[in-house]
């Protein structure tokens, strides 16, 4: 699945939020072991898939760069397509 720059900072943004929901709930005074527990591993995995997505963010981005710095290709049109 392939997706393009805007639907990427959409992900990584809704995961930076999910990460501070999981932080104040972490933080609550009122929260028992095995659910804190719970919370602080959906953290660990979200800040892993954050991390993941951040990664191909960055390589589209460097993709895109590299292609924008090429110049145009200069050849004729009849060299491209040769009837042998």
């Amino acid at each position: 699945m392939e997706f393009n720059k805007r639907e990427l900072r959409t992900i990584i943004s809704a995961l930076n939020l999910q990460i501070e929901v999981y932080t104040k709930i972490e933080n609550k005074n009122d929260i028992d072991e095995d659910d804190l527990a719970e919370v602080i591993m959906d953290r660990g995995y979200t800040e892993s898939l954050l991390s993941a997505v951040e990664d191909y963010y960055k390589q589209l981005n460097r993709q895109w760069l590299f292609s924008r710095s090429q110049p145009p290709c200069t050849m004729p049109a009849s060299a491209h397509c040769r009837n042998g």
